[in-house]
């Protein structure tokens, strides 16, 4: 039986709830503040990435653990368009660019829990908001529920719902550090597969240029790639290595991860088109949970969405969520033991 655990903890943003999953094998940590992942543990062992305290984790703008919304990735300046409407956009970490919903975006939000459920086979948990309209200068009065069922396979299943009141952009994700390592505080010894015929090629400032074939460059992950080899390439790039989109072949897809040392590996599926990787290219702000460097390459994300900005492009998904719509959309994680 799935076990659940809800308490409140006290932090300077508030009272905030905590729920605690936990099966045979595993056990995830959740927190309402930014309906967000805190902990996965596998076997005991640690499998994700956050700071030691939770107001770091909490405050963090590497977004630990933490829902992303109303979009995911960054909309360029000035502006984007919906049914012949203009809608600024104000600039948020980058002079060109708003990231991930702004400085009051879902990340930093605090979230109802509305839901708990647990049987015999699986456990869930939901949160809920309320986005006013025109916040972050979004359209629209959206209702978002973020569902998170443990079951006794190994899976953690994350499921997206949305419903607006006028035509908005909707594209959210989760940005979960992971390092599967029992032993090494960086994510070089990582192998990955990633079924993708093209990435999209992007600036120094993080704006999309072009869709690419993934094919002989360093984002061709379509057979089983040491993950290290790849970002020593991409070293001597401005990312100092991933923060790029993959276009996934097929819907649903799945995403592969092993790590020698672990005695499990990570298998991602998901009903989104596309995967943003972030291999966490620079020092952490604060200490964090069992890595004992500064945080550069220690994780990595795999933030399942639709083309990050692909209102401003008419060869991707736009992101437009309309008001006769309902927004819904999954991320799977299943841990395999070895």
């Amino acid at each position: 039986m799935i076990k659940a655990d809800k308490r409140v903890v006290d932090t300077k943003y508030g009272e905030i709830d905590l729920i605690t999953l936990k099966s045979e094998d595993m056990e995830v940590i959740l927190t309402s503040f930014g309906a967000a992942i805190y902990q996965i543990k596998v076997f005991g062992n640690l499998v994700t990435v956050a700071p030691q305290a939770f107001d770091d984790f909490f405050q963090s703008t590497f977004y630990y653990g933490k829902t992303i919304g109303r979009t995911s990735g960054r909309l360029v300046l000035p502006s984007f368009k919906i049914n012949h409407a203009y809608y600024p956009i104000r600039s948020y970490r980058g002079e060109k660019v708003k990231l991930h919903g702004g400085p009051t975006g879902f990340s930093f939000r605090h979230f109802k829990l509305c839901g708990l459920k647990i049987k015999d086979e699986e456990a869930s948990v939901s949160f809920c908001y309320r986005a006013m309209h025109m916040e972050e200068d979004y359209p629209g009065e959206m209702d978002v529920i973020v569902t998170y069922t443990l079951n006794r396979d190994m899976e953690l299943m994350i499921s997206y719902q949305a419903q607006t009141d006028h035509d908005t952009l909707c594209n959210l994700t989760n940005h979960t550090y992971f390092n599967l390592s029992t032993t090494a505080n960086h994510i070089y010894y990582h192998d990955m597969i990633i079924r993708s015929k093209h990435y999209l090629d992007i600036n120094e400032d993080n704006i999309i240029l072009s869709q690419k074939p993934t094919l002989d460059t360093p984002f061709d992950f379509n057979q089983k790639t040491r993950l290290g080899e790849r970002i020593m390439v991409m070293k001597d790039t401005p990312f100092n290595g991933f923060d790029h989109t993959w276009l996934l072949d097929d819907i649903p897809e799945k995403i592969e991860i092993d790590e020698p040392s672990s005695p499990v590996k990570l298998i991602i599926e998901t009903s989104y088109p596309a995967v943003v990787i972030y291999t966490h290219n620079h020092p952490a702000p604060s200490k964090l949970e069992q890595i004992k460097n500064d945080g550069t390459h220690s994780s990595f994300t795999l933030e399942c969405q639709f083309e990050p900005g692909g209102i401003h492009y008419p060869y991707l998904n736009d992101n437009v969520l309309k008001k006769d719509e309902t927004y819904k959309h999954y991320i799977r994680y299943k841990f395999v033991e070895k």
